[in-house]
C-alpha cells in the first residue's frame, strides 16, 4: 500500500503541474492576443500615415506643376510687358504746363 500511496502522490504532483503549466499557456495565448491586437493597430497606423504622405507628395507635385506654369506665364507677361514704350506713357500723363500732370 506504500507504493500504491507514493504513486498517488507523484500523480498528484503530475497534475498539479501540468495545471501550472496549463495556467501558464494560457497567460502566454493572453499575451499574444493583446500583443496581435497592438501590432494590428500599429499597421493601421502606419497604413494611414502612409496614404497621408501618397497624399501630401501628390499635392506637392501638383503644386511644383502649378509653380512651372505660373512662372511660365509670369515670363510671357514680362514678354508682352516689354513690347511697350513706359516712357511714352508717362509722358502721355503730364500737361503742357510747365511739365506738371493735370489734376
Amino acid at each position: 500500500m506504500t507504493l500504491v500511496a507514493q504513486t498517488g502522490e507523484a500523480l498528484q504532483a503530475i497534475v498539479s503541474q501540468v495545471q501550472e503549466i496549463s495556467r501558464h499557456v494560457g497567460a502566454i495565448v493572453t499575451a499574444t492576443r493583446e500583443q496581435s491586437t497592438g501590432l494590428l493597430e500599429i499597421n493601421n497606423a502606419v497604413n494611414a500615415m502612409d496614404q497621408g504622405t501618397q497624399q501630401n507628395a501628390a499635392m506637392v507635385e501638383e503644386q511644383t506643376a502649378a509653380s512651372h506654369s505660373l512662372a511660365a506665364e509670369a515670363a510671357k507677361l514680362m514678354e508682352l510687358l516689354a513690347r511697350f514704350n513706359l516712357g511714352m506713357a508717362a509722358q502721355a500723363g503730364m500737361s503742357t504746363q510747365g511739365g506738371r500732370r493735370a489734376a
